[in-house]
């Protein structure tokens, strides 16, 4: 049997919650004081050239791997949005060895750009753990479309055993992709699976609505929070999720 922290949170390309000061010194301080084995992160800037905020001298204004450095040896980056200074996307942070890669385009719209990135998490185990990462579109319709296609991708490249995570900010503020995702892929979002409910992630500094999630199949879980207290109102305009879960 084995335990894992997991964090799931859109870090805002490391801005506060107004856009206004750039913390993801800050947000990588208290991200590495959580110590989770898995972290699960939308809106990081993979790549960006002429940038006026300073990364510790981190070449390429490389988010991904500053937040990683010395504590997540494995990484995976899927950029979505690509501009002439560079992109950004989703990304994953493990301890673990991960493997095979793959970003989905999600993308909808030429407004907003988005992707499903998968990898595989080598944990030791008979199935490799299964792990998504994503950031849905504002417009339902948009959404709606996502995540028919996430329905089908996991449906296509999933054992029905094996375990899996599905992280990330779906911008779900009706909450009307749980059942789509419980219907088709047997998923159980954990918040409103242990708690009733699901938590108020946005804005962070006074949530009001529920746009992150973290789904899962095939695992025990033994607790989530959404991580309000302290600094994190004012980091990310979202919350932090945290979550603990038993692979046997």
């Amino acid at each position: 049997m084995k335990r894992l922290n997991i964090i799931s949170y859109n870090i805002h390309k490391g801005m506060n919650p107004q856009g206004t000061k750039f913390i993801l010194k800050e947000m990588r301080e208290h991200l590495r004081s959580i110590d989770a084995d898995i972290v699960f992160l939308q809106e990081v800037i993979g790549h960006k050239i002429n940038s006026k905020h300073d990364l510790d001298f981190w070449p390429d204004h490389n988010q991904v791997e500053y937040l990683a450095h010395d504590k997540w040896k494995y990484f995976a980056y899927g950029a979505n949005k690509l501009h002439q200074n560079g992109h950004h996307g989703n990304a994953i942070l493990s301890k673990f060895p991960i493997e095979n890669i793959i970003n989905f385009d999600l993308t909808t719209n030429r407004f907003e750009h988005r992707g499903l990135l998968s990898a595989d998490l080598d944990i030791g185990l008979n199935n490799p753990l299964h792990l998504f990462c994503t950031h849905l579109n504002l417009l339902e319709s948009g959404r709606i479309a996502q995540t028919e296609k996430i329905v089908s991708i996991i449906e296509s490249k999933i054992q029905v055993e094996s375990p899996l995570l599905l992280c990330g900010d779906f911008n779900d503020w009706r909450k009307t992709i749980i059942q789509k995702l419980n219907q088709d892929l047997d998923l159980l979002e954990i918040f409103h699976h242990h708690e009733g409910d699901l938590v108020k992630s946005f804005p962070s500094f006074l949530p009001g609505l529920s746009l992150d999630r973290i789904f899962y199949r095939n695992l025990e879980a033994i607790q989530a929070q959404g991580l309000k207290e302290g600094p994190w109102k004012k980091l990310s305009d979202h919350l932090p999720l945290l979550a603990e879960f038993k692979i046997f």
